[in-house]
């Protein structure tokens, strides 16, 4: 029996200094594999950075519809465009989510893995979505995976096991939803994912002693721990709540005691 880890750092591209925290915990650590936002100024440097310092990780594309701004003009993002010409946010998008133009999300989304496309010369390797928002409906889930049959890739399911589809940390408003059409579509397009995927790895919860617990759940398959390893500084203490917790992330994910551990107990870092 063989049980694999996919440690998944989210974020890559957000600000530089996340991304060289990100490429830190994949040269020095267990992350082999990252998402990227490509909307943001800085992520074709980053990915460049990326491809070029780190060429044995893998990098998908961190699907984004609430940080920042769309890269597709405003004539044709207005349901997911605030006043301000930014995305309209994670609170609002939850009220809207039925409302917005599922086409306009498509567009967006496909622009943002052609620019990935174009600047890394290769396809990603998986795609998820920031704040896990190509979930929250049928049909941004539906173009989500759309999407991935297109470009041929791995996607992120957000389940504790793919059997069971049993969900967590998703608002109390849509997980029901999510309970009774993420199963019929996933196996409607039978896109590869990982058997299971834990989110708990995060804030004060970002700890050698949770990785020891979510492994200590499991015998064999794979499975992706997501994390938000990264440098802290005004920038991104100016974007993301989450800035100075990275930190923390970082030294868990290349703690020396953290990779002895999972080297004893045989398990693959994939």
């Amino acid at each position: 029996m063989t049980l694999n880890i996919i440690f998944n750092a989210d974020d890559y591209g957000i600000t530089p200094e996340v991304s060289r925290g990100i490429r830190e915990a994949h040269l020095r650590g267990v992350v082999n594999s990252t998402s990227c936002m490509m909307n943001t100024q800085n992520a074709v440097d980053d990915l460049r950075a990326a491809i070029e310092r780190t060429p044995d990780m893998r990098i998908g594309v961190h699907l984004t519809l609430t940080s920042g701004s769309p890269m597709v003009s405003s004539s044709m993002t207005p349901t997911v465009r605030g006043e301000d010409g930014n995305f309209i946010g994670y609170d609002k998008f939850i009220s809207n989510r039925k409302t917005i133009n599922i086409d306009e999300v498509k567009t967006e989304w496909r622009q943002q893995i052609e620019k990935f496309c174009l600047s890394a010369k290769f396809t990603p390797s998986h795609l998820d979505s920031h704040h896990h928002t190509s979930y929250f409906s049928p049909p941004l889930f539906r173009a989500f995976l759309d999407l991935a049959r297109e470009y041929n890739t791995a996607i992120r399911l957000p389940v504790l096991n793919k059997e069971t589809f049993q969900i967590v940390g998703f608002p109390v408003e849509i997980v029901s939803e999510m309970q009774n059409n993420l199963p019929v579509l996933f196996r409607e397009y039978n896109l590869y994912a990982p058997d299971g995927f834990f989110s708990g790895f995060y804030g004060h919860n970002a700890t050698k002693e949770v990785i020891i617990n979510y492994i200590a759940q499991l015998s064999e398959g794979t499975y992706e721990i997501m994390c938000h390893p990264g440098y802290n500084d005004d920038i991104l203490s100016r974007k993301s709540s989450y800035s100075a917790q990275r930190e923390g992330e970082l030294q868990t994910l290349t703690d020396p005691n953290l990779i002895d551990l999972l080297k004893d107990k045989r398990i693959s870092v994939l």
